[in-house]
């Protein structure tokens, strides 16, 4: 059973200093009374669960799977405070998908607390106290805060983090996280990531995280004999009774102030715990007989299933919404044979023959791979043709990756090379140069949101460097799906797995709804976590290679809903996204 008792004001006070210093204290949560709410000062008496949020003995990964409401967000700021402002050197980062997520967690929570720290002239000035992106405290220590919806390169000139918060991380692109772990690559006695947030969907990055970790769930004894488990494999539901926290065996109340921690995985707890936190079971929510009833009323039809599951449950609900089925790809099967050689010898037929390349991102905490799709255009038909489709295993030198997609680009005596131009992009295309591939042949892309502009448009930068094409990432890969189903881009025959990427990549893409805060609601394209879509890109940009190249596209109704105005693209993201 966990102490939740906090000392008074003044032991706090004189004892974290010294503390800190001769290694005798274990945990920063008592020292939460240093923060004040309504002149009192504040403490862990409601939000206990989250105690492992303050441990100083911390693991290299810590995952909170969480329901709505819950004290999270106080927690991971007041912790990273604690140990910024009483550490000297200790960096912090903390990172969520959007702009105006990163904005109003500064703004309403960060902020406020600093202000109203006990003694705040001795950890931080007035100035950057009120800093945003980066704060500066008086023992060295630097506070970040950044946002990575659209891409990681923001974070890749900040080093030396002892620790990153991942919040919302359920929204993250599951491939960014190590990129972001790498700004505590020179840590030397830190180093520690956490993932918080609440999970959408079976499919998404948070889960991945939870389903790799110890999986800890908060466990009430009744005093029956039998033990209540708050997991939804196991007797959550049956513990939401009409007048409280209930035992699901014998009926009696429960106390979850009695409760602990199980985890499913114990072997896993030392290196990555994982706790899932419900409304159900936090006191707030479940002592409170005001919060029980509305508790009561979302569970009896006040909220459907997916709000229920995830909001007040704090578990995931269904897969996120794919934009192509398995059964959408099959039926745009045009019968082509997955053998090179007799793709190949269809070449003739068309007389705009495109080659589509997404570089492996180096696979990470995802699985990325370099893929291809080669793509021809009949003279007088509206419809592309996928003709051919490959993935080069991962561990291929790159001069070695180069040369076989080279021998693919004149096997189909193609007219150009759509490439993805960012990350591995420029290499690789210095590459394909050296090897003998002209320059004039090669098209560039790099992914933007840019909702007032063409799909397609040339982007020329003012230094003079190499122009290249921005593809608004959102609607061409909506465009490019809805042309699947509707048969105007038509897919060959799978290749046997593991190496077919047609299938298992067009249906790794996912239509992520993202809540503004503003009000309304814009439609972004991911894709599932730990799953592989880079033949999805390639063949996204070899189709918009040949549309662009016709000059028009073919008109889809459903796009529609890609679309956002300049105002919303510049919430979600003011630098990357007005490319």
């Amino acid at each position: 059973m966990p102490d939740h008792t906090t000392p008074t004001l003044a032991d706090a006070m004189t004892s974290l200093s010294s503390g800190l210093r001769n290694g005798t204290i274990t945990s920063l949560s008592p020292y939460i009374p240093l923060f004040t709410m309504r002149g009192k000062p504040m403490s862990m008496d409601y939000h206990y669960q989250l105690m492992p949020l303050f441990t100083l003995n911390r693991p290299p990964n810590m995952v909170f799977r969480c329901a709505r409401q819950l004290g999270k967000s106080y927690s991971i700021v007041e912790s990273g405070i604690l140990l910024s402002g009483n550490i000297p050197d200790f960096n912090t980062l903390y990172i969520q998908p959007r702009y105006d997520q990163i904005s109003r967690l500064h703004t309403t929570i960060m902020k406020p607390l600093i202000n109203r720290m006990v003694n705040r002239g001795q950890w931080i000035s007035n100035q950057q106290a009120n800093a945003f992106l980066m704060k500066t405290w008086k023992n060295n220590s630097i506070t970040y805060m950044e946002y990575m919806l659209m891409s990681s390169d923001r974070l890749r000139g900040i080093s030396g983090i002892g620790a990153t918060y991942f919040d919302e991380c359920q929204d993250l692109n599951i491939d960014f996280i190590p990129i972001a772990q790498e700004t505590m690559s020179a840590s030397i006695d830190y180093g520690f990531s956490c993932f918080t947030g609440t999970s959408k969907t079976t499919d998404g990055t948070l889960e991945v995280m939870f389903e790799r970790s110890s999986q800890a769930y908060w466990t009430i004894k009744c005093s029956c004999g039998k033990y209540n488990s708050a997991n939804p494999d196991e007797q959550l539901f049956k513990m939401i009774g009409l007048k409280g926290l209930t035992c699901a065996f014998c009926g009696k109340m429960l106390n979850t102030h009695t409760g602990v921690y199980q985890h499913a995985y114990k072997d896993r707890r030392a290196i990555f715990p994982g706790y899932h936190i419900s409304q159900v079971t936090h006191p707030i929510h479940c002592t409170i007989p005001a919060k029980w009833n509305q508790l009561l009323a979302k569970v009896n039809g006040g909220y459907d299933k997916v709000r229920l599951y995830n909001e007040v449950l704090g578990i995931p609900c269904d897969e996120s919404l794919k934009l192509l089925t398995a059964t959408d790809v099959r039926n745009a099967n045009n019968g082509i044979s997955s053998d090179v050689e007799k793709a190949a010898s269809l070449k003739n037929w068309y007389d705009m023959r495109i080659l589509g390349i997404d570089w492996s991102g180096g696979g990470g905490l995802g699985k990325s791979f370099t893929a291809g799709a080669v793509c021809g255009a009949r003279p007088g038909q509206e419809s592309i043709d996928c003709t051919f489709g490959f993935r080069i295993p991962l561990g291929i030198r790159p001069e070695d990756e180069v040369k076989m997609i080279l021998y693919y680009f004149d096997k189909f005596k193609c007219h150009y090379l759509a490439h993805d131009y960012t990350g591995a992009g420029y290499l690789r295309e210095v590459l394909l140069t050296n090897a003998g591939l002209s320059p004039e042949k090669i098209i560039p892309y790099s992914y933007v949101c840019a909702p007032k502009k063409p799909i397609v448009y040339v982007h020329a930068p003012a230094d003079g460097s190499r122009s290249s094409y921005n593809i608004d990432k959102p609607r061409s890969l909506a465009l490019m799906s809805a042309l699947v189903r509707h048969r105007k881009i038509t897919l060959p025959n799978e290749k046997p797995a593991p190496e077919a990427p047609v299938l298992t990549d067009l249906i790794a893409l996912t239509e992520a709804p993202t809540e503004l805060i503003r009000g309304g609601t814009v439609y972004l394209i991911g894709k599932a976590a730990d799953r592989s879509d880079d033949f999805a890109h390639a063949l996204n940009f070899a189709s918009n290679t040949i549309w662009y190249m016709r000059g028009h596209y073919p008109q889809v109704a459903e796009l529609q809903r890609y679309t956002m105005s300049a105002d919303d693209a510049k919430i979600l993201d003011p630098v990357n996204l007005r490319r």
